[in-house]
């Protein structure tokens, strides 16, 4: 006969085991919540649920989920458009100097782009030279040199930003698909052909503060890809000390951690 106190202990620790994962579950919720927004965890928890189900790659929702959740550095295809970092067009601003506007807006990753809602019309942004920033919820993105936008991961005198590059795979009988044909597609709402698998690339940048004193810049003059060329170009006086640094620390312009601490060692030649 079944001794019914094994019964009742059993029952307990399944018990004990749910409470405690509840319990973590409610403690990470509070920690994280006066970050992130419910409509965040929301999305996040539908996404792991697909997996659940079978429908979603698992550690493409993670990615995915992650960056909704404003964690950077994981370019990801978003569910609702493929060609967009976010699901859908978000609340934000357009800072111009002295002034911001208010736009519903998102990322496009086969223009590498910031595109705003013009009522039911998508449309690119005018006047980029004039544009500071873009805000998209807590995140910003940066005109670049090359009318593209790139997404601010540190900002001072000396900002490291990422541009998202959309790109396609293609199976034979989709060879003719351009990615600004698939563009058109998906912001018609149509799904992504099969056959077809999406990339995403990420391009770092440095965009150096301009000194206000000087009375002419060329456009982009300021602005250039994380190469070791490149931040020579914007630091050519202390070129011999920035090499030196890039030298000993044998730093990977590909790397956001290497990029960081060279960012944090020209932070004083920026003044």
């Amino acid at each position: 006969m079944t001794d019914k106190r094994v019964l009742s202990n059993g029952r307990n620790v399944r018990r004990l085991s749910v409470i405690v994962r509840y319990e973590a579950i409610r403690s990470f919720y509070n920690l994280l919540y006066p970050v992130y927004s419910l409509a965040q965890f929301k999305y996040l928890f539908l996404n792991l649920l697909h997996v659940c189900l079978g429908k979603l790659n698992f550690k493409l929702v993670i990615m995915k989920s992650l960056s909704f959740l404003g964690i950077i550095f994981f370019p990801y295809m978003a569910l609702a458009q493929a060609n967009y970092i976010f699901p859908e067009f978000i609340q934000g601003e357009v800072y111009y100097k002295g002034s911001a506007v208010a736009a519903s807006v998102n990322y496009n990753l086969f223009l590498s782009d910031v595109l705003v809602m013009d009522g039911s019309k998508k449309k690119r942004l005018t006047n980029v030279d004039k544009i500071e920033y873009v805000s998209a919820g807590n995140r910003r993105f940066i005109p670049l040199n090359d009318n593209s936008f790139g997404e601010i991961l540190i900002s001072g005198g000396l900002t490291l930003a990422v541009k998202y590059s959309g790109d396609i795979d293609r199976a034979e009988h989709t060879k003719n698909i351009s990615k600004l044909s698939l563009n058109k597609m998906l912001d018609s709402g149509n799904p992504v052909p099969e056959g077809i698998t999406i990339k995403v690339d990420s391009v770092y940048y440095l965009i150096k503060e301009k000194n206000e004193q000087k009375k002419f810049y060329l456009p982009g003059a300021n602005v250039a890809k994380a190469s070791h060329s490149g931040i020579n170009r914007l630091f050519a006086k202390y070129k011999l000390e920035i090499n030196a640094f890039i030298e000993n620390n044998n730093t990977d312009f590909s790397s956001f951690y290497s990029l960081k601490q060279l960012v944090e060692f020209c932070e004083k030649y920026t003044e």
